[in-house]
């Protein structure tokens, strides 16, 4: 790190340090940019990311890009290869370089072309075997890692009610549970496969 390395940017800095340094230097509108969410079509010109376009349609950042994989027909590694393009632009050419999040749809399985593709929360949850929840998200997560999805959005549709083991509440918490136990999984697959090298 140099001397003019910001806090928040400083990686041997604590966490909470970081956090402080990056909400005290960032303007309103960077703060709101970071709530928002935009899908990934609207920073393209046809196949190709538009670096220009991008920026003026999220010229302070963006907390969140959405569905790469589901609305391309990219293959994992190549949904990775765009989101790459697409951290560079928000990480370099905006003025604080926060990355993005990317939120892949995955109520069924990474839903991507050459993934493959599970049972929905609903049933998931009639098998009353968090042990294959578990099993299944465990199977999902690496491939929408490898695709680059840093948000993996899963089995929100666990309730418990007279579809799901007749409302046992105790059911619900134990799948939903199993169902989140693949987060540290799909960092690691997020932090090997898909982060931009330095």
């Amino acid at each position: 790190m140099t001397a003019t390395t910001p806090v928040y940017a400083n990686t041997t800095m604590a966490v909470e340090d970081r956090v402080a340094d990056l909400l005290a230097l960032m303007e309103v509108d960077e703060e709101l940019a970071q709530l928002g969410a935009v899908g990934f079509p609207d920073l393209m010109k046809g196949e190709r990311l538009d670096e220009e376009a991008a920026l003026a349609v999220v010229p302070h950042g963006i907390g969140q890009v959405t569905r790469i994989g589901a609305t391309t027909g990219l293959l994992p590694a190549q949904s990775a290869e765009l989101l790459n393009e697409i951290q560079r632009v928000m990480v370099e050419r905006t003025r604080l370089g926060v990355p993005v999040m990317v939120h892949e749809e995955s109520v069924g399985g990474h839903c991507a072309p050459g993934a493959t593709v599970f049972p929905q929360a609903l049933a998931l949850a009639s098998s009353w075997d968090p042990g294959l929840v578990e099993e299944v998200a465990g199977g999902a997560a690496p491939v929408a890692g490898g695709g680059g999805a840093s948000c993996f959005g899963a089995g929100a549709g666990l309730r418990a009610g007279p579809a799901v083991g007749g409302g046992s509440k105790r059911l619900t918490a134990r799948t939903s549970c199993s169902l989140v136990r693949w987060a540290p999984r799909l960092c690691e697959a997020f932090r090997r496969e898909s982060c931009p090298r330095a």
